[in-house]
């Protein structure tokens, strides 16, 4: 019977899935929230690199040829290699190298100081991206930057994690960086061993024991902290792992995340990670659902 359940469900995601093929990206899916024009905003990019230097070098080619004035900010977590400043004097891009920040005794800094950077600035909205992440249009849609949410696409909503914002592409309006960055939240001990607050689950746990903070959880964990929302961006398709089913159903937004290799092809998970999601979903509700004795 749990089995038929899942398959239903399964069946049920993938119609979901396919309809995507057809939603028109340029138009907000709830109507009573307030969107603009993305080119009425100045938008700041960023890019945090470590070891990744061919996907950097696509990337900001990408995006040069799509937003040829708009300011580009990458950030070497530590990587020395100058053929990442010498990627970025190619395409016009400010670059900067700091300390690796990435271990999990910094927790929040990491987002913090993008944050910084951005309101440094005289731009209305951030847009994180990642070496890896796919632009493969001008967005036509973002948030007002009086805006106190943050946009991208919603991850772990009803998990033990609580939503997030995946990181492959985690859009800021001006006034939520405000909001954040000015709480100092983001330095707080609660996100550093032992306390580690943003890793509640066995992938975060994971993650902290192999010494590596989360960009994604931290801020998360910020934001529930202040109570601002984590929404989802129509344009945007952002997920840890890649899958067929995204690859082929996420085709026309703007904004795509992890970049479709070739050698996705030959990794089984690209194939049932869609599977396996429906499976811990199905679970998961049914769990819920169960009456208790």
């Amino acid at each position: 019977m749990r089995v038929r359940t899942v398959m239903r469900e399964y069946a049920a995601l993938l119609g979901r899935s396919l309809r995507r093929l057809r939603t028109r990206y340029n138009v907000p899916p709830d109507p009573s929230e307030t969107w603009i024009r993305a080119d009425a905003v100045r938008i700041f990019w960023f890019i945090q690199t470590y070891r990744d230097l061919p996907k950097l070098r696509q990337t900001l080619s990408r995006l040069r040829t799509l937003y040829p004035e708009t300011p580009v900010l990458v950030v070497s977590d530590g990587d020395p290699n100058p053929q990442i400043k010498q990627a970025c004097d190619l395409h016009s891009v400010e670059f900067r190298l700091r300390p690796r920040l990435y271990g999990v005794e910094h927790g929040g800094a990491l987002v913090q100081q993008f944050l910084e950077a951005f309101l440094s600035t005289g731009a209305d909205i951030l847009i994180k991206i990642d070496p890896d992440t796919d632009v493969r249009r001008r967005l036509s849609l973002m948030p007002m930057p009086a805006d106190a949410s943050i946009y991208g696409t919603v991850q772990s909503a009803g998990s033990k994690r609580g939503p997030s914002i995946q990181g492959g592409c985690i859009i800021v309006p001006r006034r939520a960086a405000i909001l954040v960055a000015g709480s100092a939240l983001l330095m707080s001990e609660r996100l550093k061993p032992p306390a580690l607050e943003w890793a509640v689950d066995e992938a975060t746990r994971a993650r902290a024991t192999a010494g590596l903070t989360s960009s994604d959880q931290t801020l998360g964990w910020a934001c529930r902290e202040l109570g601002l929302q984590c929404k989802d961006h129509p344009e945007v398709c952002s997920r840890y792992r890649p899958s067929l089913m995204d690859t082929i159903t996420a085709s026309r937004v703007a904004v795509f995340h992890p970049r479709f290799q070739v050698r996705h092809l030959v990794d089984p998970a690209f194939y049932f990670s869609g599977l396996r999601a429906v499976v811990a979903e199905a679970l998961r509700n049914r769990n819920v659902a169960a009456p208790t004795d």
